[in-house]
């Protein structure tokens, strides 16, 4: 079996879903059915019931991801989680050292605050932001304040696969200009130009107005029913669109817990300057 040589570790709620689109849709790149696999962290990974059938954690399944690619340059693994636990990078070069490292990253604030309401759309959890904010452990059992802290795992994959095998791609390019984009990425890959391709913020996350507004749209057995069979046509997006904006609320962060989060981050944030990294607001 040809080995898997693209990975995308990382982070949560960062535009992955949407890079994952651009990348799978070049002719010289193969996503399996699984875009997250999580193969690597098998062992330590513990995917709620939600999540669990998209995994691959075991050989034979993470095998049947890819048999179907052809002669596809890369085959894409986009597991968001291989940057939260040590050691995974290490594991991924035993496995294959010639593999291109993705990382798409945001700021560390914001990208907490919308996994948080990523949780409360998903009914995980109806604390309060502040509140969740004293155990921010998600139904995966992944620290979400330690997935913040990007700069040691950026260090850990330089070190092991080479500074030039690691990719670093900011939310901020990912919703910014489409061209310097992809010729960041056709560069880096080596790969021909990435067509344009429209994109949309994928997995927009957001937090109810209420439970049972919640409850229709996520966990209703007729929805998830519906969300199985019916096609990904424009007219669902525009429906989902309309769920979205009907059925929650793009509720702001509090000033005040803000400011406490950014004095918190403020040495990840010093320590991700140091490695170019920088996040606009």
């Amino acid at each position: 079996m040809r080995k898997v040589n693209l990975f995308m570790v990382g982070a949560a709620k960062s535009g992955t879903t949407t890079l994952h689109k651009i990348l799978a849709a070049h002719p010289d790149v193969y996503a399996g059915p699984s875009k997250e696999p999580h193969y690597f962290v098998a062992d330590q990974f513990v995917p709620n019931p939600r999540f669990a059938p998209n995994t691959c954690l075991t050989d034979a399944k993470y095998i049947a991801n890819y048999t179907a690619a052809t002669t596809q340059k890369y085959l894409l693994d986009s597991s968001v989680h291989y940057m939260a636990y040590p050691g995974t990078d290490k594991r991924i070069y035993a496995y294959n050292p010639d593999a291109k490292i993705i990382f798409a990253l945001r700021h560390p604030v914001d990208r907490l605050y919308s996994h948080y309401k990523m949780l409360r759309k998903e009914g995980v959890t109806r604390l309060s932001f502040e509140e969740f904010l004293e155990r921010p452990i998600d139904d995966n059992k992944v620290d979400l304040m330690a997935h913040s802290l990007y700069s040691q795992r950026i260090r850990e994959y330089q070190a092991t696969f080479g500074p030039s095998n690691v990719l670093i791609i900011t939310f901020n390019e990912l919703h910014g200009d489409q061209l310097t984009l992809r010729e960041k990425l056709a560069s880096f890959l080596g790969l021909t130009p990435f067509e344009a391709l429209k994109t949309e913020h994928e997995n927009v996350s957001a937090i109810p107005k209420n439970e049972v507004l919640r409850y229709l749209h996520m966990d209703f057995p007729l929805t998830v029913w519906l969300k199985r069979i019916v096609p990904k046509t424009a007219l669902r997006a525009k429906l989902g669109q309309w769920i979205i904006t009907t059925f929650y609320e793009n509720k702001a962060m509090a000033p005040e817990t803000r400011q406490r989060l950014n004095a918190r981050f403020k040495d990840e944030l010093a320590e991700l300057a140091r490695l170019g990294i920088t996040f606009e607001r």
